[in-house]
Order: C-alpha cells, then sequence, then structure tokens
C-alpha cells in the first residue's frame, strides 16, 4: 500500500471524525490495523487498499446507545476481507506422497509414511523434517515397514508415537527418538490390529490414547479403546464406549477426547446423527454427549478452540451427493454438554479429509473451500467472525471446482502458522494402483491474518 496514501486516508478520517459521532480512537485504530497489514500483506496496491479500507470502515457500525454514549460494532461482517500470506517450503529429501503422517514437535514437522501411488502397497519410505526457523529439510532415519503406509501419530514432548499397518491381527506401530534419529517397534495389543482409518490418538500427558478401529474386542471386530505408555511399552484396555463410535474426527480437551461424527448408515440409507462422545482415560469412563443440531455429514471440519469443539461445513447427507455442499457451524461446549449454533460462511468447505483440523494464533482454518479463487476461510472463534485469508500461489493447494484441491494431506499447526506438505490432487488419468490421485511432493507454510482490533 502506498505511504503518501495512506496518509492522506488517515487525515481523511479524521476530518470525517469532527462531521460524524464516531468513536474517539477511529483513526489510531485504522492506523493500528494498516501497520499490521503492512506487515503480514506481501504487494498490496494502493488501488487494492481502498477496498480493504473501505471494508474495515464499513464493519464499524456507529450508533447512539439509550444513554446518549457511542457504541460500536467491532466485529467484522460474514466474509470481509484480509489477507494472511503463502510462503513455498523448499523440495523435501523424500518422494511425494499422500495419506502421509505429520507432527509438530515443537521446533520442527516430522513427515513420514504415505502412499506414493504406485502399483502394489503404494507405501512411501523415508522420513523427514522440516524447521521453519532455519527454513529447511533434513532426512530422518527410515520408518519400519509398520508405519511406512497410512498411519497415525502423536508428538508426547520427546518421542513420536505411531500406529498402521494392514489388518493381519496384530498392533503396528514404532516409536520415533529424535535425539537418537531411531525407530523401535510397539508391542502388540490384545485389541490386535490398528489400522488409520477413524483411529484418533492423543498425549494425555503420560500415555497415547487410541480410541477407533482396531482389529479385535468389539462384534464386528472394528471398534476399541486402549492406553499405550511409550516409556514402558505396555497397553491398557479400557471400556468400551455406551454406543458405536461416531464416523468422524476427535479432539483432545486437556481431560478428554472428544468424538463427534456421523452413524455407518446401512445399505442404501445414509447416515442419520452427528452426534458426540467423550472419554476420559484418567477415569476410564464415557459420557454420551447430546446430538449436534447441524444435519449428518461427511467431511466436516472439527477443530478445538480451547474451550469448545467447533463443528462446520461438509457433505450434508440429507441435501445431496456433493462434497462440500454445506456452510453452516455449530459449537459444543463440552463442560456444559451444550450446543450453540455459529455464523454461516460466505461458502461451502470441507475439513481435512482423516487428518485434524487445525487453530493457528486462536483462529480455525478451512482449507478446502468452495471459494472460485481458491481463497482459505478463517473463523474467529471470539467474534464469530468468518474471514477471507489470500488464496495460496500455487494451483494444486487451491480447491475452486468442487474441493478437489490438495488431498489427503495432514496440516500441522505451530501456533502461529500451519504447515502442509505431500498430499495427492484430482487426476483425471489415473495414477497405478492409486487412480484418483496423483502425489505431490511440494509444501507451503500459511501465516493467517492478524485478528482485528
Amino acid at each position: 500500500m502506498d505511504v503518501a496514501f495512506e496518509d492522506r486516508l488517515r487525515n481523511e478520517l479524521r476530518t470525517s471524525a469532527q462531521a460524524v459521532t464516531v468513536a474517539a480512537d477511529l483513526p489510531a485504530r485504522v492506523d493500528r490495523r494498516i501497520r499490521r497489514r503492512r506487515r503480514h500483506t506481501v504487494g498490496v496496491r494502493a488501488a487494492a487498499g481502498v477496498i480493504v479500507v473501505a471494508a474495515l470502515v464499513a464493519g464499524l457500525t456507529v450508533g447512539r446507545g439509550g444513554g446518549g454514549e457511542t457504541t460500536e460494532l467491532l466485529a467484522p461482517p460474514v466474509g470481509s476481507a484480509a489477507e494472511g500470506m503463502w510462503e513455498s517450503l523448499p523440495e523435501a529429501p523424500i518422494s511425494a506422497r499422500f495419506q502421509q503422517a505429520a507432527v509438530w514437535t515443537g521446533d520442527e514437522m516430522v513427515v513420514f509414511g504415505g502412499n506414493d501411488g504406485g502399483a502394489g502397497s503404494g507405501n512411501a519410505g523415508g522420513a523427514a523434517a522440516y524447521s521453519p526457523a532455519t527454513g529447511s529439510w533434513r532426512p530422518l532415519a527410515d520408518p519400519p515397514d509398520d508405519v511406512s503406509g497410512s498411519a497415525v501419530a502423536v508428538w508426547t514432548g520427546s518421542e513420536v508415537v505411531a500406529f498402521g499397518g494392514p489388518p493381519d491381527g496384530r498392533t503396528h506401530g514404532a516409536v520415533y527418538d529424535p535425539q537418537a534419529d531411531s525407530w523401535r517397534p510397539v508391542a502388540s495389543s490384545s485389541l490386535g490390529t490398528t489400522v488409520s482409518s477413524f483411529t484418533h490418538v492423543a498425549w494425555t500427558g503420560e500415555r497415547v490414547l487410541v480410541v477407533g478401529a482396531f482389529g479385535l474386542r468389539t462384534p464386528g471386530g472394528k471398534r476399541g479403546a486402549a492406553l499405550y505408555d511409550p516409556a514402558t511399552d505396555h497397553w491398557t484396555g479400557l471400556p468400551d464406549a455406551p454406543e458405536a463410535l461416531p464416523e468422524g474426527k476427535a479432539v483432545w480437551t486437556g481431560t478428554e477426547l472428544v468424538l463427534v461424527g456421523t452413524d455407518e448408515g446401512s445399505g442404501s440409507r445414509a447416515p442419520q446423527r452427528l452426534y458426540a462422545l467423550a472419554l476420559d482415560p484418567a477415569t476410564a469412563t464415557w459420557r454420551t454427549l447430546p446430538d449436534a443440531p447441524l444435519p449428518a455429514r461427511g467431511q466436516a471440519l472439527v477443530a478445538w478452540t480451547g474451550s469448545e469443539v467447533v463443528v462446520a461445513g461438509g457433505h450434508d447427507y440429507t441435501r445431496s451427493t456433493n462434497l462440500g455442499d454445506s456452510r453452516d457451524a455449530a459449537a459444543l461446549d463440552p463442560a456444559t454438554g451444550t450446543w450453540r449454533l455459529l455464523p454461516d460462511a460466505p461458502v461451502a468447505f470441507e475439513g481435512i479429509d482423516r487428518y485434524d483440523d487445525v487453530t493457528v494464533d486462536g483462529q480455525v482454518i478451512a482449507f478446502l473451500t468452495a471459494d472460485p479463487e481458491g481463497r482459505v476461510l478463517v473463523f474467529d472463534p471470539a467474534t464469530e467472525a468468518w474471514r477471507w485469508a489470500t488464496a495460496p500461489d500455487r494451483p494444486e493447494l487451491q480447491a475452486p471446482d468442487e474441493l478437489p484441491g490438495r488431498r489427503e494431506a495432514p496440516v500441522v499447526s505451530t501456533g502461529s502458522s500451519a504447515l502442509i506438505w505431500g498430499g495427492g490432487v484430482s487426476s483425471a488419468e489415473g495414477n497405478g494402483a492409486w487412480g484418483c490421485c496423483r502425489p505431490v511432493g511440494e509444501g507451503a507454510i500459511f501465516t493467517p491474518p492478524a485478528l482485528p482490533g
């Protein structure tokens, strides 16, 4: 944005403030937001600045309270303009892949496993770590076959614990020690095989909680829960859930794992419920939470804000068969077991396939949106407002047409940004045994727009 233009704009705002009743600190707040945009925006032209600041001023609804005092609505309107920033990652020392595992250690993103789209198993070997501080990758010791394909993983504070593998009756897993750059196997569980589809893992502070698709235990051999202690290589079984585990996603609240999803449906009948269960591993007890005030859906975004579970977007089974046809949202307070509706997003969107959705700088990020420009949606729980963020500059990261975008790729939050690498891009001609996707070997780091105010 042109500096002279900004100065003229500030002067005009101060002059206008003398003619109308506005908050006394309006010019100062505009100054702050302009400075913030200058820090976070690259290559913004003055014409774009006119639009951005006009939207900002329009979002400040000014009126008179009953006692004559000035009141303001500071929350930006739904779909208001924002920026954010994308930066490409350098080339990784491992091959392109999708359905890989990725975890944030506090300093690095560790990536391993996945499918390379080749014939046969398609299992992709190799592992690597990316450091945002240095902007560089480093190769890691090769993971064992037990976690070389699709896997789920969690960071314990000192190690990566991963589970996955074929349904051959035994537990597949491995623990990676970054200090020693080595992997060690995980003991088999009495529950049987762990597989990645609808399996959730969380670090409780002492043990790894694993809930979801095991090979044995429940009728049909599909669902179970257990705790794994990486220090002793020991498993502890947990009680069965009071009803079938929902097919969807899960968040760790610090004390409970809250699972949100749908029933399985049967035959030609689509799922009918969007419901939630909570498991407290300390007391080995389950809670049944109220059904969500939203229609049943798949591919929903499910994210933990620190106090609520946001459930939004996805594929509404009651409306159509198209993916990403929903833009409604609700929030669950697990402490009280109550739901509340949230404002609709400006366009339909989805969550991140099989992976956890992320919050960055306190904001919920929706990467797969139906926006024709491929822009990202950002939801601020504090103001309950949706905002646009800049579209990535790489077409394979965008999702403008029926949400193809980059599929089967985990996104990790560093706290202030989000890292994405790998994944699969829709491919009409197919590729080997995995005709749906072409594996991708590029990545990017996304920094969301700064919060308003």
